[in-house]
């Protein structure tokens, strides 16, 4: 969920921040103040193994107890649209812009950006790796890159960047 910046040096009511940054709760503390330190970590329950994203209280499969575990940040492309419209003024300099899901190698999907390329060089199954945007002090958002060495995912399927 996108939260509204209520600081006192923000702007006027009714407008909206220049990023859009995350509503932290107790459940998904742990996940942001990773993030901050450019770390990426998702939950894997303790009792049956399950890796989960996005967090929850308690494992969907078991009802077990999660530990936070930090991942490779490496993953692929599982889908992706582009967005030509402006649908929240947050990231309305960013138009066009992909929303895309990647599915980690460890398995859960998670909803990102691709940045560091043009839209254009996306492609299903392409492999990613994961780097962090600095938003503001003390919320950096994971994103994803192109990977450097294609080669090196073991997930590739030999599909190439352009």
């Amino acid at each position: 969920m996108i939260k509204p910046d209520v600081s006192p040096d923000a702007p006027q009511r009714n407008a909206v921040p220049p990023r859009a940054t995350p509503e932290v709760t107790q459940v998904n503390q742990p996940f942001w103040d990773a993030a901050t330190n450019h770390r990426l970590v998702i939950q894997r329950c303790t009792v049956c193994g399950r890796f989960q994203h996005e967090p929850l209280e308690s494992c969907p499969a078991c009802c077990g107890k999660f530990e936070w575990i930090e991942v490779s940040g490496r993953g692929i492309i599982h889908t992706f649209t582009i967005i030509h419209q402006v649908y929240h003024s947050a990231f309305a300099s960013e138009v066009p812009y992909n929303v895309s899901i990647v599915e980690l190698d460890e398995g859960p999907l998670m909803v990102t950006n691709i940045v560091g390329c043009d839209s254009s060089e996306l492609a299903i199954d392409l492999p990613v790796e994961v780097d962090f945007i600095d938003v503001e002090a003390g919320i950096s958002l994971p994103v994803f890159r192109l990977a450097a060495d294609l080669q090196d995912s073991p997930r590739h399927n030999g599909v190439q960047a352009k």
